[in-house]
């Protein structure tokens, strides 16, 4: 089962998002709808603890209509993330 995150975009409601794909450079979550290459978002993704989370900033580098419904939004991290980073949040989105 995917991991559940959420995109924010400035002046707009969180997306509900399922994590697809987690590297250190960037992420593939999955939509409801597309958005724009360029677009800018953080990717929040769950902690281990209820009331913390994750929050990277991101650009939108593509969209692509997925086969199973939705779409497949891939974000290019600002900062690239460490490897601890990623070991720590990898597990939950190996699932998928």
């Amino acid at each position: 089962m995917p991991l559940t995150a959420s995109l924010r975009r400035p002046g707009f409601r969180p997306l509900p998002a399922a994590l697809c794909h987690l590297s250190a450079s960037g992420a593939a979550v999955l939509l409801d709808h597309p958005l724009r290459p360029g677009t800018l978002v953080e990717l929040v993704l769950p902690g281990g603890l209820p009331e913390r989370h994750h929050t990277f900033a991101a650009r939108v580098t593509d969209a692509i209509r997925s086969s199973g419904g939705g779409w497949l939004v891939e974000c290019a991290f600002f900062t690239p993330l460490g490897e601890p980073q990623v070991v720590l949040l990898r597990p939950a989105a190996a699932h998928t």
